[in-house]
C-alpha cells in the first residue's frame, strides 16, 4: 500500500568465477499490471557487484530487466526476473 525502499543488485562472474567489471549495466523495473510505474536504472560497480537503490510505488509483482553491455561481448547479456515485494 505504500512506497518500499531497496537496492538492487546484481552480481555477473566470468567462466573462471571472477566479478566481471567495467560493464555497462541498466534495469527496467516495471509494475507487470500497471501502467506508469517504469523506471530505469543505471548499476554502479562496486568491488564485487553492480547496484542502485530503487524506491517502489507498492507491493505485490515487479518486472525486473537488466542488460549488461561489454566483457568483450558484443550483445548484452540479458536477465529477467519476476519478484514479490511484501
Amino acid at each position: 500500500t505504500g512506497t518500499a525502499q531497496g537496492k538492487l543488485i546484481f552480481s555477473i562472474l566470468d567462466a573462471e568465477g571472477r566479478n566481471l567489471e567495467g560493464l555497462d549495466v541498466v534495469a527496467t523495473v516495471r509494475r507487470p499490471v500497471i501502467d506508469g510505474t517504469d523506471q530505469s536504472l543505471s548499476l554502479v560497480y562496486d568491488e564485487e557487484n553492480y547496484s542502485a537503490d530503487v524506491t517502489l510505488s507498492g507491493s505485490g509483482q515487479w518486472d525486473v530487466s537488466i542488460l549488461a553491455h561489454g566483457g568483450g561481448s558484443e550483445e548484452p547479456y540479458r536477465l529477467e526476473k519476476r519478484i514479490w515485494v511484501k
